[in-house]
């Protein structure tokens, strides 16, 4: 029963950080958007891809479908 508690509020706080991470990255080419418009559309791609990349072909993915 404790476990079960304990592994929810693990789950939710994992959650909240991967979150707080894309809003960090997405705030970053925000900025971008002062200097120029077509910039913040390029870093808008750019973090995009970079999460894609962490998201789908990282080691940790790839060591998890071996078992």
């Amino acid at each position: 029963m404790y476990a079960n508690r304990a592994a929810k509020v693990i789950d939710q706080a994992g959650h909240s950080f991967n979150y707080g991470l894309r809003s960090i990255y997405f705030s970053l080419s925000a900025l971008a958007w002062f200097i120029d418009p077509i910039l913040f559309m390029v870093a808008s791609v750019v973090v995009m891809l970079v999460m894609k990349h962490r998201e789908f072909h990282s080691k940790v993915l790839k060591a998890l479908q071996e078992c």
